[in-house]
């Protein structure tokens, strides 16, 4: 194993001479905002002036006003997540997630695989309908509190 690696596992610590009495480890948990538009302002201005700049060509092009502002909705509705904040909440239960007060919860044994970013981690989940193992995945981006989120990722993952 690489120096730069590092394991986390729950450690178990005997407390009685009669082995009766056992205290585990707090497991971690963890809250936060996932919001481009807020932590990533320079890229979604970007996303946003492709699109206007597409709009802005298809009006040239065609002279159709209503066929430009159709496809900006269109773009701006498929790179939502730029501008819609998700609330997170990591815990031992698994995952859960809230986007415009609809909420979504997934189990730590549906991930089947965590990848991690220099902004954060991408979770891989299966979905036992189509027997896909990787048929979905979120990232969770946080680099204030990026160490952590990478520490309670691991501890559940592995």
């Amino acid at each position: 194993m690489a120096s730069s690696e590092k394991q986390i596992k729950p450690v178990v610590v005997s407390a009685s001479s009669a082995g009766s009495t056992s205290a585990v480890l707090p497991r971690p948990r963890m809250e936060f905002r996932n919001w481009p538009l807020v932590s990533r302002t320079w890229f979604s201005l970007a996303v946003a002036a492709v699109n206007l700049s597409v709009g802005f060509v298809i009006v040239i092009a065609t002279s159709q006003w209503a066929m430009a502002g159709l496809l900006l909705a269109i773009l701006f509705l498929l790179s939502w997540r730029l501008w819609i904040p998700t609330y997170v909440q990591l815990g031992p239960t698994g995952l859960r997630q809230s986007i415009l007060g609809i909420r979504k919860k997934h189990s730590w044994s549906e991930v089947t695989e965590a990848k991690f970013h220099p902004r954060g981690v991408q979770l891989f989940f299966s979905n036992p309908l189509d027997g896909a193992v990787r048929s979905r995945s979120v990232l969770l981006e946080n680099t204030v509190r990026l160490e952590e989120l990478q520490h309670t990722v691991s501890f559940y993952c592995e």
